[in-house]
């Protein structure tokens, strides 16, 4: 409910900088705004999610393959088990991505009451963004070591950066 006028939020403005829910006692303040019915802005959300997850996916499975294919055989016995944690990162950060871009979805069934919720949920996303932006760096980083000790060292790197790990380059 909206906290000025109590009424049930009916729209959503999609103005730059106002970016807000609001109910039929707010429309005067935003004549002339961009607004949207809570169905069109929950199903506009909902796509952009899902889009944003297949990019990650997708992500993930040519990240993958090319890590297979770039890898000497030389160095893949011991690249496995680091190859390895950084796939399960890769994968631990998706799925957690995916569960809160299903809350986030959930909360938008719910006709989207929130606007702090939704920021927090953005802040989360964007978290896990970035930890799998600096996941796939690491991940460029191995594919391109030209020795067993720089391997040992960007494993040290993950361990720091990922203390939850448990998987050791030496098994």
């Amino acid at each position: 409910q909206c906290r000025d006028h109590g009424e049930q939020y009916a729209l959503y403005c999609s103005s730059q900088g106002c970016e807000r829910l609001l109910c039929h006692g707010c429309l005067l303040s935003h004549l002339g705004h961009n607004l949207l019915s809570q169905k069109i802005y929950r199903q506009h959300v909902k796509q952009k999610i899902s889009a944003r997850l297949e990019e990650l996916n997708e992500n993930l499975e040519k990240t993958k393959t090319l890590a297979s294919q770039l890898l000497a055989p030389t160095f893949r016995s011991k690249t496995v088990s680091l190859l390895g944690t950084v796939t399960q990162a890769l994968v631990t950060a998706t799925t957690k991505l995916a569960k809160i871009m299903k809350n986030w979805k959930d909360a938008i069934g719910h006709a989207v009451t929130r606007r702090r919720d939704m920021k927090t949920l953005t802040t989360d996303i964007l978290s896990a963004f970035k930890g799998k932006a600096e996941l796939d760096a690491l991940l460029l980083k191995v594919n391109s070591a030209q020795s067993l000790e720089e391997i040992f060292t960007l494993h040290s790197q993950l361990c720091l950066k990922n203390p939850s790990t448990k998987a050791s380059i030496l098994d």
